[in-house]
C-alpha cells in the first residue's frame, strides 16, 4: 500500500511512479479519452484554501483542482507481468470544497464559492501511449455541498475507499497507466473543488504457478473407467483434460472450465479435449470410457478463480492408458429349462466384445448357483474363437438343482475377461405338469377340434392319444420319450393308440 506518509510536506517531487499531467486545456462534461496535454510540477505545502490549478502535496496525500484554463490530473505507472486480474483500491477525498451557492454570479476560478459540483473516476491504458478506457462498474466519486475553505486545512472531507479489478487486457502488461481526473457534473461558475488520493493499493493480482504436477499413474482400470492419480505441482488448483488422441490445445487465462467425471461431457479447451477434473486434489475417477480404448490425459496447473484463472501451460503433465476389452452376455431368448437327474437342456448364449482378442482365445459360458452368484460357476460350454460376436451352444447338466434365480456369462481366456451375465433370471426345473384347459368340438363331418394350454413346466412334446368309445382303459399308456411313436391325424393311422403328438390344434376323428 502506497501511503505517501514518507512525502514531506514540502516536497514537489512526486512518488515513484507518479506524475501530474493537465490532462486537457478545458473542462468538460465527459470523460477525456486522450491525452495528456504536459506534465505539471507539484505544488508543495497545499491545503483547503490553495486555489491554483495543479497538482496538489496535500501532506500524506496527492491531490489536484482543475481551473477554468486547465483539467489536472494525476497519473500511477504499474507493472502487472506474471499477473491475472490484478486488483486496485485506493481512498479519495476532497481537500477544497467552495460554498455550493447556485445562484451565484461570480466567473472567478479561485472564489470561495460556486457552483460546481465535480466527479472523478479512474482511467488505465496499456502501454504508454494510446487512448485511455473506463473501467466498467467502477464507483465514481462526487464532493458534497459541505463548505470547506480554511487555510492549513488538510483533512479529509467525505473519504471514501474504491475498489476494482483492472480488465483482463491489463493482465501480464510490462506497463498499465492509471489516471485520475475529474469532470464536470452541475454548475458553471465560482471556485471548483479539489480532491486527494492516498492509500493506493495495486494488489499481487494471481500469479502464474511455476511448477507442473508430477508422477501420472493409473488404476482400476477397467473397460469403461480408469482412475489418475498424481503429484500436484505448486499451483493452487488444476485441470484434467481427456482426449482420445494426443492433447494439442491450451486452456486460456481468465477462462473457467466445468469439469465433469464422465467423459465427454465437461467444458472443452479444445475440439474433443474435454475437462473431467478442476480442483485442488491429485486424484478423479474417469468413467464413461469405451473399452479397448486409448486416452490421453493433461494434468495442467493454475491459480486465480473465475475470471482470473492463470494457467501454467510452459510446462504440463501427460500420460495416457488404455481400457480392457469387454465381454457382454447377450439376452437368453428361453428362460426356463427342463432339467432332471436323467435330462440335460440345451442352450444358446449369445454375446459380443470389444476390443482384440488373440488367436487361441477359448470363450467359456459360465453357469451361477440358484442366486445369480458365481462364487464356484459351471462351465457348460466353450468356444474357441477371437470372434466379436457370436452364439455359443451349451448345455446345462443333468441332476443341476431346480431354481428360478440362475444366470450364465461368457468368459474369455486372452486377453482373460469376465463378462457381464445375460441380465435375466433364468429357471430350471424337474417337474413335468400336463396340459389344461383341453377341450374337443365337433368340426366338419367325420372331423372333431381340440385345443388345449401347453404346459408351464419341464416338457418337450404334447402327445394326444384318441379311441373310439367313451372312455380310455387304464392299460395302453404312452412310455418312454416318445420318440417310437410316429402321428397321424387321421384316426387309426398313427401308431396303436396314438394319433398326434406336438401342439396338434385339429384332429380329424371318425363320427361316434
Amino acid at each position: 500500500m502506497q501511503n505517501f506518509n514518507s512525502l514531506g510536506y514540502s516536497s514537489t517531487t512526486y512518488p515513484a511512479g507518479w506524475q501530474g499531467w493537465i490532462v486537457s486545456s478545458k473542462n468538460s462534461s465527459t470523460y477525456a479519452t486522450d491525452g495528456p496535454n504536459s506534465n505539471v510540477t507539484m505544488v508543495a505545502s497545499a491545503h483547503a484554501a490553495t486555489k491554483s490549478g495543479n497538482a496538489l502535496n496535500y501532506k500524506s496525500k496527492i491531490g489536484f483542482k482543475d481551473n477554468g484554463n486547465r483539467n489536472v490530473g494525476l497519473c500511477l505507472a504499474i507493472s502487472t507481468t506474471g499477473k491475472m486480474g490484478v486488483p486496485v483500491a485506493f481512498a479519495i477525498s476532497t481537500i477544497r470544497n467552495p460554498k455550493q451557492n447556485s445562484s451565484t454570479t461570480t466567473t472567478d476560478d479561485d472564489a470561495d464559492e460556486g457552483d460546481f459540483t465535480s466527479e472523478v473516476s479512474m482511467q488505465y491504458r496499456v502501454g504508454t501511449s494510446g487512448s485511455w478506457n473506463m473501467i466498467s462498474g467502477l464507483t465514481t466519486y462526487r464532493n458534497n455541498t459541505t463548505t470547506k475553505v480554511t487555510s492549513g486545512d488538510t483533512s479529509c472531507q467525505n473519504r471514501q475507499i474504491i475498489t476494482c479489478t483492472l480488465p483482463s487486457t491489463c493482465n501480464n502488461a510490462s506497463v498499465v497507466q492509471l489516471r485520475w481526473f475529474a469532470r464536470e457534473v452541475t454548475g458553471g461558475k465560482g471556485g471548483r473543488p479539489s480532491f486527494a488520493i492516498d492509500s493506493i493499493n495495486v494488489g499481487g493480482g494471481t500469479t502464474t504457478p511455476t511448477t507442473a504436477s508430477t508422477s501420472l499413474t493409473f488404476s482400476d482400470v477397467t473397460a469403461t473407467q480408469m482412475r489418475l492419480t498424481w503429484t500436484n505441482g505448486n499451483g493452487a488448483n488444476r485441470i484434467v483434460v481427456a482426449k482420445t488422441s494426443a492433447i494439442t490445445g491450451t486452456p486460456a487465462d481468465t477462462n473457467t472450465y466445468a469439469a465433469n467425471s464422465t467423459f465427454g461431457s465437461g467444458s472443452t479447451i479444445a475440439t474433443s479435449e474435454y475437462v473431467v477434473y478442476n480442483g485442488s486434489g491429485n486424484s478423479v475417477l474417469v468413467t464413461g470410457l469405451t473399452a479397448s480404448t486409448t486416452y490421453y490425459f493433461s494434468v495442467i496447473e493454475y491459480n486465480g478463480s473465475r475470471g482470473t484463472s492463470d494457467y501454467y501451460t510452459a510446462s504440463t503433465l501427460t500420460g495416457n492408458a488404455t481400457t480392457s476389452s469387454r465381454v457382454v452376455t447377450n439376452t437368453i431368448a428361453t428362460t426356463t429349462y427342463c432339467v432332471n437327474a436323467s435330462t440335460s437342456s440345451a442352450v444358446s448364449v449369445p454375446f459380443t466384445t470389444s476390443g482384440t482378442f488373440v488367436s487361441g482365445n477359448v470363450y467359456t459360458v459360465q453357469l451361477s448357483n440358484s442366486s445369480g452368484a458365481f462364487t464356484s460357476p459351471t462351465s457348460i460350454g466353450t468356444y474357441t474363437s477371437t470372434a466379436n460376436s457370436g452364439t455359443i451352444s451349451a448345455t446345462i447338466p443333468r441332476g443341476t438343482t431346480s431354481g428360478t434365480g440362475y444366470r450364465i456369462r461368457i468368459t474369455s481366456s486372452n486377453p482373460a475377461i469376465t463378462g457381464s451375465d445375460n441380465g435375466a433370471n433364468i429357471t430350471l426345473t424337474s417337474t413335468l405338469n400336463g396340459v389344461s384347459g383341453f377341450a374337443g368340438t365337433s368340426g366338419e363331418y367325420q372331423q372333431s377340434v381340440l385345443s388345449w394350454t401347453n404346459p408351464t413346466g419341464c416338457f418337450d412334446e404334447v402327445v394326444i392319444i384318441a379311441r373310439r368309445g367313451s372312455t380310455f382303459p387304464t392299460t395302453g399308456k404312452p412310455t418312454g420319450n416318445g420318440s417310437s411313436y410316429s402321428a397321424n391325424l387321421n384316426f387309426g393311422s398313427g401308431t396303436s393308440l396314438l394319433v398326434a403328438m406336438l401342439f396338434i390344434k385339429a384332429l380329424p376323428l371318425d363320427k361316434p
